[in-house]
């Protein structure tokens, strides 16, 4: 995004949002770190069960800085649990396009309320995330899901990506063995 400057008197000059991205910033943790959520490489398949969570219709935060502090207004802030079963995965959507959400993807039959684009979303045990929720159509039990497996592989930090970083067991991302990352 940008600041954008106002040609009209009545309307305050402010920041327009080119993304919609979430930033979260946690404190240290007092025991030195927060457990990283496991992400998986597995591909996701047909009738596997899955469920997304997060915070959903929320309104943007309003956000106003005193002497070059943060201050937030109070806002809503519900969580939203949504469970369905995948319908179609669209491995190679990158060449087919089949789906209209971008790159590896697939579809899954929970109704997903409005503004939870990015939820993770969980297998159906809970342990690891399979995608994250891209779209859905409201008031329909229908919503897709970019898969995360396929992009573990694209550089992060220098030349080392997620999938280094599971493979050599750092930053808290555990390598098992015997998986065959």
């Amino acid at each position: 995004g940008g600041w954008k400057v106002s040609p009209l008197f009545h309307e305050r000059d402010r920041i327009e949002l080119d993304t919609d991205v979430a930033v979260c910033r946690l404190p240290p943790h007092p025991f030195g770190a927060y457990q990283p959520l496991n992400l998986s490489l597995r591909p996701v398949g047909a009738s596997e069960k899955v469920f997304a969570i997060g915070y959903a219709e929320m309104e943007d935060i309003p956000v106003r800085y005193d002497d070059g502090r943060v201050v937030l207004s109070h806002f809503k802030q519900d969580l939203y649990v949504s469970v369905g079963t995948t319908t179609m995965v669209h491995h190679d959507n990158t060449v087919t396009r089949s789906a209209t959400t971008p790159g590896p993807c697939f579809e899954f039959d929970a109704k997903i309320p409005g503004k939870m684009s990015g939820s993770p979303i969980l297998g159906g045990d809970g342990a690891v995330i399979r995608g994250v929720v891209s779209k859905s159509f409201s008031g329909e039990r229908s919503a897709s899901g970019a898969l995360l497996g396929p992009a573990t592989h694209l550089p992060l930090f220098g030349h080392r990506s997620i999938k280094d970083m599971m493979l050599d067991g750092s930053e808290g991302i555990p390598r098992i063995l015997g998986t065959g990352l």
